[in-house]
């Protein structure tokens, strides 16, 4: 192979490494973004456990609706309704309908939150392979930079070597 022709493989695999990095780079950032909704979502799984033994304390309806109910709207939207029917009755009963609605309400939301961890667990797997696979690819061009840059380095000398 020419000096030329080396050359131009040469830029070529320099560009294909950088596209490699470049999408390395990517993967793992959508990892940590992955990694940041699990854990917003094991917070979120703690707050429905207190939820549920706040409910089984005996606290009032109001209290729940108005500690979780951002959390009872975003996973269990049709327990949300019911909970209202059930804050509207514990006001005029003296607060001690819905504990049970409640209690089934955190269930509910922790299976959704378990679920949602789940698919993000398999997202997150999915995106390991990818990323073995750019740094298995991206090893591959590094070894063949190496091997096309000794190539130019033997080119040179030997052009050299016949103006002597």
């Amino acid at each position: 192979m020419g000096l030329a022709a080396s050359q131009a493989r040469l830029l070529m695999l320099t560009g294909r490494a950088s596209d490699l990095e470049f999408k390395s780079e990517n993967i793992a950032e959508k990892r940590i973004r992955i990694a940041s909704e699990v854990e917003k979502l094991m917070d979120q799984e703690q707050q429905a456990d207190q939820m549920s033994s706040q409910s089984s304390q005996g606290v009032s309806i109001n209290d729940i609706m108005s500690s979780f109910g951002d959390l009872i709207k975003q996973f269990c939207p049709e327990a949300e309704s019911t909970l209202n029917v059930f804050k509207s009755l514990g006001s005029l009963f003296g607060g001690s309908f819905g504990e049970q609605e409640a209690q089934k309400a955190a269930s509910s939301i922790k299976n959704s939150i378990d679920d949602e961890i789940a698919k993000l667990q398999e997202e997150d797997k999915k995106l390991q392979l990818k990323l073995q696979q750019v740094d298995t690819q991206h090893k591959a061009v590094e070894t063949e930079l190496e091997s096309v840059q000794k190539m130019i380095q033997k080119n040179i000398e030997n052009s050299f070597k016949l103006c002597e």
